[in-house]
């Protein structure tokens, strides 16, 4: 496939090399600034195993306005991920959660990840989010194998991202994993409680595991099943599946924030557990084949609208510390065939970065003008 991500990719390898071989200090956030992370989806790389459009990139090119600012890069170059990360940490990103996948005794699509571990010097901390929307675990050992591996491999990090002093593991869909465990005859308690058990045995911390859920799951009380605390991927509608009445899924941006802001607030009044924040800056399926109902397609929000909505996710945190954790986690650096873009692109350049560094208080150190 035909790049040009090397040639734009001159003057931003610079100025990345030169400011991790400086080992610039980390982002000075306000005193009352959240953390904000971002979601890194890493299928950007031709051919790797896993992906479901063996080059990925040819998806996107009808798209020109999401062409990344770094080009058509290869993904999981040291180059391009060193230039990701100052990006992040100068606009005020302390953490990044990964994509992760598992198939049945390894990893897959683990090039990002890898290039983030290679990466010296000051940098956003990491974290997994395991995408358990395929077919496992078919066996309690595949489960057992898996979380052996995350903590042989990740957890002990020192750039791991802790939450009360804890490594964070995301499960992307709390309610796939309690259908696969009474599957193979087990529970999620049961999986993730045998999964403590490795960690502590072995002299790591106990892991704080995270429930992706939607109200539906957190009915089933999330903490008798392990976990402690409930975050989000993305919403499409409400927290009773509607919009506006209707039983659909948006078809605007300003209908995707006010989805999201009464999850939210469903979540402040009924969870058992805190509550991590989810935000997004927007929907846009087209390039992978476009939507069910391609009204949703429409849910894309320009730069000042991803501000209102990241201003009201602050609002939330600072008016219910109780019921949330200080974190913030954006939908997402790069998912391009969706449209939940906050990465540099030709079309919207620093500007959703820039929302994220003005709205939320962090970093104001800006270099990029």
């Amino acid at each position: 496939m035909a790049s040009t991500w090397p040639i734009k990719f001159v003057h931003l390898l610079v100025a990345s090399l030169l400011l991790f071989g400086m080992g610039a200090a980390r982002a000075e956030d306000s005193s009352n600034a959240p953390r904000v992370g971002v979601f890194y989806f890493p299928g950007w790389k031709d051919d790797a195993l896993g992906l479901a459009y063996p080059k990925p990139w040819e998806k996107i090119k009808p798209f020109p306005e999401r062409m990344p600012l770094l080009g058509w890069y290869d993904e999981g170059q040291p180059e391009v991920m060193a230039t990701q990360l100052r990006w992040m940490r100068e606009y005020g990103i302390s953490y990044v959660v990964f994509d992760w996948y598992w198939s049945k005794d390894k990893p897959l699509l683990n090039h990002a990840l890898e290039a983030y571990l290679r990466i010296p010097g000051p940098k956003p901390d990491f974290a997994l989010m395991w995408a358990n929307h395929d077919s496992g675990p078919r066996s309690k050992e595949e489960f057992a194998s898996m979380m052996r591996y995350v903590s042989d491999h990740y957890l002990t990090s020192s750039d791991y991202l802790r939450v009360s002093g804890r490594p964070a593991f995301f499960i992307q869909l709390g309610s796939a994993l309690e259908r696969k465990a009474r599957a193979i005859g087990s529970s999620t308690d049961e999986l993730l409680s045998d999964a403590q058990s490795y960690v502590t045995r072995t002299g790591g911390e106990s892991i704080f595991f995270i429930a992706g859920a939607g109200p539906g799951f957190a009915d089933t009380v999330g903490r008798k099943l392990g976990y402690s605390a409930y975050f989000a991927y993305n919403y499409h509608s409400g927290p009773d599946g509607t919009v506006a009445g209707e039983k659909r899924h948006t078809h605007s941006y300003k209908e995707l924030d006010s989805a999201y802001r009464q999850t939210w607030q469903w979540f402040i009044a009924h969870s058992d557990l805190p509550y991590i924040v989810p935000t997004t800056s927007g929907w846009d399926k087209r390039p992978w084949g476009g939507s069910r109902d391609p009204l949703h397609d429409n849910s894309i929000g320009t730069p000042e609208e991803f501000s209102t909505h990241l201003a009201a996710a602050r609002r939330v945190l600072a008016d219910n510390p109780r019921n949330t954790i200080d974190l913030i986690l954006t939908c997402c650096w790069n998912e391009y065939g969706e449209g939940s873009i906050v990465e540099p692109t030709s079309g919207a350049e620093f500007s959703y970065l820039k929302a994220i560094q003005s709205t939320l208080g962090t970093n104001k150190n800006n270099t990029n003008k």
